[in-house]
C-alpha cells in the first residue's frame, strides 16, 4: 500500500484518499515523530492531523497571547535578556538562600 504525501514547509499534506487506508501508519508518524499533516479533499485543504502533545502546546501559547498582562512580562523579560541583564542560576540561589 503506498500513500502520497506532500511536504508544506512544516506540514506534510495528505489527500483524504490517501489517509483512509493510511491512518495507523500516519497515526504512529504523528505520535512517534510528531509530524503533522494537512488533510486536503480535491486539492483543498480541510483539516489538520497533530499529536494531541502539538495540540496543548498550541492551546497553551493562545492562553499566553490572550493575556496581554502576561505579554507584556515576557516582552520586557525578552529585552532584559537582549541587554543583558541576567543573573546566573547560581546567583539566583544563593540569593534564595539568604532569604
Amino acid at each position: 500500500m503506498y500513500m502520497i504525501v506532500y511536504t508544506n514547509g512544516m506540514a506534510r499534506n495528505i489527500t483524504i484518499k490517501d489517509l483512509r487506508p493510511s491512518l495507523p501508519k500516519v497515526m504512529e508518524l504523528v505520535e512517534k515523530q510528531m509530524e503533522r499533516f494537512v488533510i486536503t479533499k480535491r486539492g483543498k485543504p480541510i483539516g489538520v492531523l497533530l499529536s494531541l502533545q502539538d495540540y496543548e502546546g498550541l492551546l497553551e501559547t493562545i492562553d499566553i497571547l490572550g493575556d496581554k498582562e502576561l505579554v507584556k512580562r515576557l516582552d520586557r523579560a525578552e529585552a532584559d535578556v537582549k541587554a543583558g541583564r541576567t543573573r546566573s542560576l547560581e546567583d539566583i540561589r544563593r540569593s534564595l538562600d539568604r532569604a
